[in-house]
């Protein structure tokens, strides 16, 4: 007699956040606390036994409750656990970031159990507040894990792929408080006020260039230190951060005022004009001012533009 194929087990799983918070940056994590439910009917094992949190950091298990109804076990657990996020911070403070919290059936692969999840019941507790975050979404999404090994299971065929259901709770913040960019970039913007004022500064012979470099070199060394901060901040990132940026473009800033110097330095020992050489301070300021905003200009709305 042929063998009667098994048939998939389709078992309901809501979730409930009840709390969020401790996000690091650099240890690249967040904490959550939530409720997981299902119904089993009459049978003896529960999908909770065998539930695991792939992306998970540390998970425990504070309460476990389950209740008989007139339809089966209807099964509830409370879970509290740290998990992995890898930050994206190249638009802070615009950035725009998706928390996931992944559960993953451990024992009977795709073709015994398949997770369905209970979208009508799962929510997110109104009273989360999170200090410079809006929350402004959250989906609960059915996935496949696929893997490149069967792990031995005997029924399925030798060298084989498998395949278990999983289920994501997505939630979408906005960061909303901008206060975090102004101190990390208060100290560049000091340093590009300074070097606007060394074009102000009276320049009639080559004397005055040394105390005009001078206070380009300080607002260059200040600038360093505000980006080394501002690094220290955010964590050690392979990429780019709009705060690097707006320190590029103050150092550069800088270099332009250092490079004007010089040139009115050669002009003076050349033509012996001061009035002359005054306007081209005046000319070169008003250009790379406009130039470093609009660069800077560029950089915010880029970022707002992406989050």
């Amino acid at each position: 007699m042929p063998v009667e194929a098994e048939t998939v087990q389709e078992t309901p799983l809501g979730v409930f956040l009840t709390q969020l918070g401790d996000f690091d940056v650099q240890k690249k994590s967040f904490s959550a606390t939530f409720w997981l439910w299902t119904q089993i009917g009459n049978a003896d094992k529960s999908i909770l036994d065998s539930i695991e949190f792939p992306n998970a950091v540390t998970v425990k298990v504070s309460d476990n409750i389950t209740n008989q109804t007139s339809t089966g076990k209807w099964i509830q657990r409370k879970i509290i656990g740290t998990f992995r996020h890898n930050w994206d911070m190249r638009n802070f403070p615009f950035d725009y970031q998706k928390l996931i919290i992944l559960a993953e059936e451990s024992d009977r692969d795709l073709s015994k159990l398949r997770y369905v999840p209970d979208r009508k019941n799962s929510s997110i507790d109104e009273d989360i507040k999170i200090d410079g975050w809006e929350i402004k979404r959250y989906s609960i999404e059915p996935l496949v894990k696929k893997y490149r090994s069967n792990f031995g299971d005997p029924s399925l065929s030798s060298g084989s792929p498998s395949e278990y259901t999983s289920m994501q709770l997505k939630i979408e913040l906005q960061r909303n408080d901008l206060n975090g960019f102004f101190k990390l970039t208060a100290g560049a913007f000091a340093a590009a006020g300074l070097a606007l004022v060394s074009y102000l500064l009276h320049a009639d012979s080559s004397a005055t260039l040394g105390p005009r470099l001078g206070l380009l070199a300080g607002s260059m060394f200040a600038v360093v230190i505000s980006l080394r901060s501002a690094s220290n901040e955010l964590g050690a990132m392979a990429y780019l951060t709009l705060v690097d940026c707006v320190h590029l473009g103050v150092m550069f800033y800088i270099l332009a005022a250092a490079a004007t110097e010089i040139y009115i330095l050669y002009d003076l020992q050349k033509n012996n004009s001061a009035i002359a050489s005054k306007k081209i301070g005046i000319r070169a300021a008003i250009f790379s001012t406009l130039v470093f905003f609009s660069f800077i200009g560029v950089l915010i709305w880029g970022a707002t533009y992406h989050s």
